[in-house]
């Protein structure tokens, strides 16, 4: 029997004994949208799966595609020193490009840009910074490619547990607002301000700009004869990294 992606989720929660509020915590979204995913109306974000693989050990190669084991650490992955199978890497330190192995990484564009998770920022100008390292084998797992990446950083509390203030974020910007993903978290300018939400789309048209820290800041709704000119996708985040 072809198991999908909401089977995955149930049988993850299952055998994690997570009630779907514990898996949600986890994976920094709603229990709401762990139902989302257990009835195959959304799919996992990958921030929620890159929350899932630091936290519990999930392989999201496994919760995506069905491929090696559900954990990492069990069958064909290698293990790693102190019981953290396959989350461990070496640290590469680098001042140059040249110093980075040949063809193990991609070198991501970086802004002074703040994206903003609350009532949003004004943004005047943008200062490149240095690049960031990623390796070659997560750009081709994720399908980033470098030349339609940014790395930016994030503002306010709307989108928390899963985006904190001051967060830095990796954002594809190979993507367009008619292909928007229902319920995928995407940067966005919206008149003169950048934002960080998760976005839908409504029956009629109209785009639904929703945080994640709900109680706080509730949906924005945009009917489809304001978008033209005011909205405009600037990508879809594929990745967070912050402090803990």
């Amino acid at each position: 029997m072809h198991q999908t992606i909401a089977d995955r989720v149930k049988a993850l929660r299952h055998r994690l004994n997570l009630t779907q509020h514990a898996l949600g915590q986890l994976a920094g979204v709603s229990k709401q949208a762990v139902s989302q995913w257990e009835r195959a109306l959304t799919e996992p974000h990958w921030e929620a799966l890159l929350a899932l693989q630091a936290s519990r050990g999930v392989n999201p190669r496994w919760l995506l595609h069905g491929e090696g084991p559900m954990l990492l650490g069990e069958g064909a992955e290698p293990a790693t020193a102190g019981g953290c199978a396959g989350l461990v890497h070496p640290i590469v330190v680098w001042d140059d490009p040249a110093d980075l192995p040949e063809g193990q990484y991609v070198l991501i564009p970086r802004r002074r840009v703040a994206l903003s998770a609350g009532n949003g920022n004004l943004v005047f100008e943008e200062e490149e910074a240095p690049p960031l390292a990623f390796t070659s084998d997560w750009a081709r797992q994720t399908g980033v490619r470098p030349g339609n990446a940014v790395v930016v950083y994030a503002k306010g509390d709307s989108m928390e547990p899963g985006i904190r203030d001051g967060d830095v974020l990796l954002v594809d910007t190979d993507i367009e607002c008619d292909r928007v993903r229902e319920g995928r978290v995407y940067a966005l300018r919206y008149g003169q301000e950048l934002r960080v939400k998760r976005l839908f789309r409504r029956y009629d048209g109209a785009l639904i700009l929703r945080s994640d820290n709900a109680g706080r800041y509730p949906d924005e709704i945009i009917p489809p004869e304001h978008q033209n000119g005011q909205v405009h996708v600037i990508g879809r985040v594929v990745w967070r990294g912050g402090g803990v």
